[in-house]
């Protein structure tokens, strides 16, 4: 499981969780969240059983895969439990002003 990154980036904070309430208590489902900042176009792959989530935080528009974001717009890419997600999320910035494209990402560990 790797997050691949072609682009400028401006923050980031991993955090490790272990979810307390899995939909059957008896198996824990285990994830981790990732919050980047990028700044520059560039692209994500994930590989990896994940929701992944663009917000445009900045003033510039955000094209991602053909779909524009404007300033405080967002969209979530999301599948079900075991499937990998293989999309190469292209994103480049239009027009304009502070370029800000902030991604949150929940990766579930252990094959889960």
């Amino acid at each position: 499981m790797e997050n691949i990154f072609d682009g400028h980036i401006l923050n980031r904070l991993d955090k490790i969780i272990e979810n307390t309430a899995p939909a059957n208590p008896t198996n824990g489902l285990r994830y981790y969240n990732t919050i980047t900042i990028v700044d520059t176009p560039g692209f994500l792959k994930v590989d990896a059983t994940a929701e992944t989530t663009f917000y445009n935080n900045g003033a510039a528009n955000v094209n991602i895969l053909g779909l524009i974001l404007t300033t405080g717009q967002g969209i979530g890419f999301s599948g079900n439990l075991g499937e990998i997600d293989t999309t190469k999320y292209t994103y480049t910035f239009v027009g304009a002003g502070a370029r800000s494209l902030v991604i949150i990402q929940k990766l579930y560990l252990d094959g889960s």
